[in-house]
C-alpha cells in the first residue's frame, strides 16, 4: 500500500500512472486548496471572490480533461494557457492565497504539460502550504494517500472526514472558511449560484454529472472568463438551466408520486381542460403530466419557449387552484384525509411542493430569457 507523506512520495507514485489519473490527482489537491482563498481582512468580499473565481474554472478545465476519453490535449491547449493567464490575479491576502492559486496553477499545467506527474506533485505541495496550518497537520498527505488507493473515483474530497448529518465536513478551520466564502457568494447569488452547488458537490462525492461540467469547460469563452463573474454567470446560465431544471422536474414529480391518481383524459402532450374544470382529485395527476411536458419540451431539439411559457403557466395555475382548494379540505388530528379525496401526503407536504413548484417558475423564466 502506498502512504503518501511528501510531495516526494506522491511523485513516485504518480510517475506511474497514467495522463489522466496524474489529472484527476492534481485537481483534487487544488480543489481542497480553495477555501485558501479566504481572507478576514477588511474590504474582503470583491477580493475573496476575485481569487476564487480561477481556481473554480482551473476546477472545470481539469475535471473536463480528467474525465474526457481518449484525451486529446490540443483541445484544452488555448484555453489552459488562458486560465493561466487569468489565474495571475492579485492574491491579496498573501501566503494562502497565493499557494491557492499556484495549487490551480499546478492542475492547469498537468493538462498540457509532457512532466505532469511533477506538476501533479507539486499541486499537492501547494494543497499542504494552503490548508494544512495550526491543528490540521498533514491531513492533505494523508488525503492524498486516500486518493492513490481509489484512484479516478470521486470520493468526498476529504475522506477522512465522512458527513455527520452537517450540510459539510472539512478539517480544521476550512469548513467555517468556506462558510463565509459561500455566504459572500450568496450576496451574490446570481453569479455563483452554479460554482457552489459544483463545489458542494464535489465535497460530498456526489459531483454534478461530468457532461455537465465538459459542457460549460468547453463552450464558454475565454473572453467572458476575462470579463469576470458576471459575465461567466451568463455564459453558463443556458447550459446550466435545462439541468437545474430537470432536478427540479424529478424532486417535485417524487413529491407527487405518492399522490398521483389515475385520471382519464389527461396524459398527452396536449395541454388538457381547462384548469377550473378540475377537481381535487385530478388537480395532482394534472400537475405530474404539466411536468412530462414540460421535460418533454425541454428535451427537444429546439425547446419552444411559447410553448414553456405556457405549461409554466399552467403548472403555477394548477397549484395555485390546488391551494385553494386545499383549505376546504378537513382532515383530522393524524393529519389523515376524512374526505378520501386525496392522501394526507400533498396536505401535509404542500408548503413543500409550492415552493418546488414557484423554483421551477422562475428556472422555466429564465431559460426563456436565453432561448429568444
Amino acid at each position: 500500500m502506498v502512504e503518501i507523506t511528501n510531495p516526494e512520495t506522491a511523485l513516485k507514485w504518480l510517475e506511474q500512472q497514467d495522463h489522466q489519473t496524474q489529472i484527476w490527482f492534481a485537481l483534487r489537491s487544488a480543489l481542497r486548496a480553495i477555501p485558501g482563498v479566504y481572507s478576514s481582512n477588511e474590504d474582503v468580499e470583491p477580493s475573496n471572490l476575485t481569487v476564487a473565481l480561477p481556481c473554480f474554472r482551473t476546477g472545470l478545465l481539469a475535471a473536463a480533461a480528467a474525465v474526457t476519453p481518449r484525451l486529446n490535449t490540443l483541445t484544452f491547449e488555448k484555453r489552459v494557457t488562458s486560465a493561466i493567464s487569468f489565474i495571475n490575479v492579485s492574491a491579496t491576502d498573501g501566503g494562502r492565497q497565493i499557494c491557492s492559486h499556484k495549487a490551480a496553477e499546478s492542475a492547469l499545467n498537468c493538462i498540457t504539460s509532457r512532466n505532469s506527474a511533477a506538476h501533479a506533485a507539486k499541486a499537492l505541495d501547494y494543497c499542504a502550504q494552503a490548508v494544512d496550518y495550526d491543528s490540521i497537520g498533514s491531513v492533505s498527505f494523508a488525503s492524498a494517500t486516500h486518493d492513490s488507493q481509489n484512484p479516478n473515483i470521486w470520493n468526498a474530497l476529504w475522506p477522512g472526514y465522512p458527513e455527520t448529518g452537517l450540510e459539510f465536513e472539512m478539517p480544521g478551520t476550512l469548513g467555517d472558511e468556506w462558510a463565509d466564502l459561500r455566504g459572500q457568494m450568496g450576496r451574490k447569488r446570481s453569479d455563483w449560484e452554479f460554482w457552489v452547488e459544483w463545489y458542494q458537490g464535489i465535497l460530498k462525492g456526489i459531483p454534478l454529472p461530468w457532461s455537465l461540467t465538459q459542457s460549460i469547460a468547453l463552450e464558454v469563452k475565454n473572453a467572458d472568463w476575462d470579463t469576470g463573474a458576471g459575465r461567466v454567470a451568463e455564459a453558463i446560465a443556458p447550459i446550466y438551466l435545462p439541468y437545474k431544471l430537470e432536478r427540479q422536474i424529478a424532486e417535485l414529480q417524487a413529491e407527487l408520486a405518492f399522490a398521483r391518481l389515475k385520471y382519464e383524459g389527461i396524459g398527452d402532450n396536449n395541454l388538457p381542460e381547462p384548469i377550473e374544470n378540475l377537481t381535487f382529485e385530478q388537480l395532482p395527476t394534472e400537475i405530474w403530466n404539466n411536468l412530462e411536458a414540460l421535460r418533454t419540451e425541454k428535451n427537444a431539439s429546439h425547446p419552444d419557449p411559447n410553448r414553456l411559457r405556457l405549461l409554466e403557466q399552467r403548472l403555477t395555475e394548477g397549484a395555485a387552484k390546488l391551494g385553494r382548494l386545499l383549505k376546504d379540505v378537513a382532515y383530522d388530528e393524524t393529519k389523515q384525509v376524512v374526505s378520501g379525496a386525496i392522501g394526507a401526503g400533498i396536505a401535509l407536504n404542500w408548503n413543500k411542493i409550492q415552493l418546488q413548484i414557484a423554483k421551477i417558475s422562475q428556472t422555466v423564466i429564465e431559460w426563456i430569457a436565453y432561448l429568444n
